[in-house]
């Protein structure tokens, strides 16, 4: 899966584990955004372009009259 955040295919693999617990975890080596994918879907752990418009405007709601 591309990053969430800049689409790049570039990331690391971090793999978390303590007993019962596994989580696999991927870094960016692009934007260095952190997130993690469950069922095809991608959960930002840190979004480094935070700050940016861009960012912003995948996290608004739009509503169109047909």
């Amino acid at each position: 899966m591309n990053c969430p955040v800049c689409g790049s295919n570039e990331h690391l693999d971090i793999n978390l584990q303590s007993e019962s617990f596994f989580e696999g975890i991927r870094e960016c080596t692009v934007c260095d955004s952190v997130y993690a994918v469950n069922r095809n879907v991608a959960n930002i752990v840190k979004d480094a372009q935070e700050k940016s418009f861009l960012g912003n405007a995948s996290r608004l709601s739009y509503s169109f009259a047909a």
